[in-house]
């Protein structure tokens, strides 16, 4: 699953062509991330989602110990580090992932992308679990993460889902590359888990579905109907029953 933000391509001697990336039918839900459409030559592999976990702990690790700020993460120095662990493409990857390339002259440093790192321990939480008391996640969440990242409540969105009127209130992983990519079958899938929505839980939800020819605003009009709640906040119903 390309949507899948654990997968990741890389350069390697035996792996899927280039070719066959682009013999993919357009329209097709399977598609090549678009970097890719950069490349025109070379092989490409998965990486293992385990495997970018534990690589991406190293990287963390690395820049405790040495006093790095999460901002200024120079590549050279961290790769020599974990060159005994991971190769240095490894590393640069997992700071493509989590992060983004700041300045590359005199020597390539990288900031972490506090949005993906408070992503990435939000999954390390969630996924093993069916359910978290929330306020026991939320406290687990920001004790977690590097210092110099703050959690916030709106990177969860697209990644889990949370119920705060349950006893006790409770939060569960729930993210949008797990639900299916035909339009008709995310929003049974999605109105099977809950019969109303905000528009500011839904979007994150359906956003990846937007496309020339169907923009949200056609889908939610052909998907749904909206009402009022109690709190006199709009939300998105089925229009259609749900099977």
């Amino acid at each position: 699953e390309w949507a899948g933000h654990c997968y990741f391509v890389m350069f390697c001697s035996k792996a899927c062509c280039c070719e066959v990336l682009w013999s993919i039918p357009p329209g097709s839900p399977i598609l090549p991330p678009a970097g890719l459409i950069n490349l025109s030559t070379g092989f490409w592999r998965l990486l293992d989602v385990d495997y970018l976990d534990q690589s991406f702990q190293h990287v963390l690790t690395v820049i405790e110990e040495e006093g790095w700020s999460v901002d200024l993460v120079p590549l050279h120095e961290c790769a020599t580090k974990l060159e005994d662990l991971q190769p240095k493409f490894v590393t640069e990857h997992c700071l493509c992932t989590f992060g983004f390339l700041k300045h590359s002259d005199p020597s390539p440093i990288y900031g972490l992308s506090e949005r993906a790192v408070c992503q990435y321990y939000a999954e390390l939480l969630l996924r093993p679990v069916d359910r978290f008391n929330y306020e026991e996640f939320m406290e687990c969440w920001k004790q977690s993460v590097p210092e110099g990242i703050d959690t916030k409540i709106d990177y969860l969105r697209g990644l889990a889902l949370w119920d705060l009127n349950s006893m006790p209130p409770a939060i569960w992983h729930f993210p949008v590359y797990n639900l299916p990519e035909d339009p008709i079958s995310r929003f049974n899938k999605l109105f099977k888990v809950r019969d109303r929505w905000t528009h500011e839980d839904l979007e994150p939800y359906i956003r990846d579905l937007d496309t020339p020819t169907q923009s949200l605003n056609a889908m939610l009009l052909r998907y749904t109907r909206t009402s009022t709640n109690q709190k006199g906040e709009k939300v998105y119903n089925a229009k259609h029953s749900v099977k």
